[in-house]
Formats: structure tokens, C-alpha cells, sequence
């Protein structure tokens, strides 16, 4: 999908843990929050278990795989800002060219060089910001991320298991699409969801 998914069968205040908020609304009415800018502009923010299953029919959560296929195939064919074959620094290519706080970083999401490279994917990744577990809102500017329907658990000695929940992020200040590995999103946070086609 081109954008972030807008599914809000019902939305909840920003302290509660189950999911479905739009960045800044505070309320749980699903019309008032449908109204507002942030749902029009950056979608509906989900935890992990409403991302599985927000995907319309005929679509799924991206894999981390899928995500990884994304990433290579970008990579080797000249996605990069600076055209290069090598590294990851497809953040660019994937980022809007609107909305983001600016950064001086060379190549940057929110630098205005190589312009001719912003949003070449046409993904058009805004910076929707996300919903911390703690029940605040962060970074709407400055940094997004989607969910991806895979999950590891680790098990560390003398400590309760933890599941990490694989995503991907783009941040303002970066030049790559950072995410994956044990690098896991909170599955009570709230962040932004793209389906693919099955």
C-alpha cells in the first residue's frame, strides 16, 4: 500500500493498551477522531494484535522477510540517496517530501539534498510519530514506523521470557530504513500499519 492503513472500527483514549489511536486525540469517539488532521494526513496508530488483523481481505501484515525483500531489492537497484549499490540508505527514497523536521545529516529523511531521490519508491513514508506503551503520543515530524507480522521470543536466563516484534522505522535524522532483528517494538506501543497484497 502507498499510504498507512485508516481501519478504525473504534479508536481509544492514549492511556488505554488496546489499541486503535489516532495521534493527539485523547477521546473514543470514532467520528470526532476520524475528523481530525492527523487521522486524514498519518492513519490509525495500532498495537501489534490489532495491526494482525487490520489488513482488509486479500491483504496481509508484511513479514520481516518481506520487509527484507524490500530493502535488498531497493538497495541493488539504485535506491540509495546517493545512487550507490552498496549499504542501506534507502530511507530517502521511501520518506515523503513533505512534513519532516529538516536535518543537516547528508542524505538524511529530513535533509532537502539529493531531491530528485525523495520519495522515488513513491511509499511516501510520513513521519506519523507513534504511542509509546507509557500511553503518550512521540515524534509526530520526526520519526515513523509499521509493524510486520513476525515475533521472536527470548529466553534469558533468570528473566521471564520476551517477545520482541519486528518493525521498520524511518527517522528524520537516519538514511536508512532501520528495524528488524532484536531490535523489537513494544507490542503495546501503537504504530502505523501497510498491508501488502497476498
Amino acid at each position: 500500500m502507498a499510504e498507512n492503513m485508516r481501519y478504525l472500527n473504534r479508536v481509544n483514549p492514549p492511556s488505554s493498551n488496546l489499541g486503535n489511536w489516532v495521534y493527539g486525540y485523547v477521546g473514543s469517539d470514532v467520528n470526532a477522531a476520524k475528523a481530525t488532521d492527523n487521522y486524514k494526513i498519518y492513519g490509525v496508530l495500532y498495537n501489534w494484535t490489532q495491526a494482525t488483523s487490520a489488513c482488509p481481505t486479500g491483504w496481509h501484515l508484511p513479514s520481516d522477510d518481506e520487509w527484507r525483500e524490500l530493502e535488498n531489492f531497493l538497495i541493488a537497484n539504485g535506491y540509495n540517496y546517493d545512487g550507490t549499490l552498496v549499504d542501506e540508505k534507502i530511507g530517502k527514497s521511501l520518506a515523503s517530501s513533505y512534513d519532516w523536521e529538516l536535518s543537516t545529516m547528508t542524505g538524511s529523511v529530513g535533509n532537502t539534498d539529493y531531491s530528485e531521490n525523495r520519495n522515488l519508491t513513491g511509499f511516501t513514508g510520513l513521519p506519523a510519530g507513534y504511542r509509546g506503551k507509557d500511553g503518550k503520543f512521540y515524534n509526530l515530524g520526526f520519526r515513523t514506523a509499521w509493524w510486520s507480522s513476525t515475533f521472536q521470543i527470548s529466553y534469558i536466563v533468570d528473566r521471564e521470557p520476551y517477545t520482541y516484534y519486528y518493525y521498520r522505522t524511518l527517522i528524520n535524522e537516519r538514511t536508512d530504513l532501520l528495524g528488524g532483528g532484536n531490535s523489537g517494538w513494544d507490542a503495546d506501543g501503537g504504530i502505523s500499519v501497510r498491508c501488502i497484497k497476498n
